[in-house]
């Protein structure tokens, strides 16, 4: 078979199909060709790219308010993942102040968590993970970011020496 198509261990053999489109391509005989190959792949290319640009504008136009970081005495957070590997956080004092942001994160990855108290025991998130929050609730597209953000909550409370 690889005769026939041309390949060997060795690399192209001569008289193969490989050897022949080789020659065509060197002769310019494709070039007619090319023109139907080229032209529906480069339209298929920007249309993927327009529809990817289109979900990452709708993303960012939320309306879920300025980031606040880690704040002392909110107990709330919502963690969203903001396209590439930015983890963004918004800390709120009640449940309602966070559903009412969670809402308006349009199509962004994101949940809600309670930070424990001082001297609460950790949770068990049901997905192997020992937190020291309680998750509450999630939306959006792409939840193989959960960990990501999990992990950058925990360094987030590990610098500021929450526990």
């Amino acid at each position: 078979m690889g005769a026939v198509l041309g390949v060997s261990a060795a690399g192209p053999v001569a008289g193969g199909l490989w050897a022949n489109i080789q020659s065509a391509a060197m002769t310019g005989a494709l070039n007619p060709i090319i023109g139907w190959i080229v032209a529906p792949v480069l339209a298929i290319g920007a249309a993927v790219g327009a529809a990817v640009f289109s979900v990452y504008k709708h993303a960012q136009d939320h309306l879920m308010g300025e980031i606040t970081g880690l704040l002392a005495g909110h107990a709330w957070i919502m963690l969203a993942h903001n396209w590439s590997n930015r983890t963004e956080i918004r800390a709120f004092q009640s449940l309602e102040e966070a559903k009412e942001s969670f809402k308006k994160g349009r199509t962004l990855r994101r949940m809600i968590v309670k930070l424990n108290r001082p001297g609460q025991q950790p949770h068990d998130n049901t997905w192997g993970w020992t937190l020291p929050w309680v998750e509450h609730r999630f939306d959006g597209l792409n939840p193989n970011v959960d960990n990501e953000m999990r992990s950058h909550l925990l360094e987030q409370l590990e610098s500021v020496h929450v526990f």
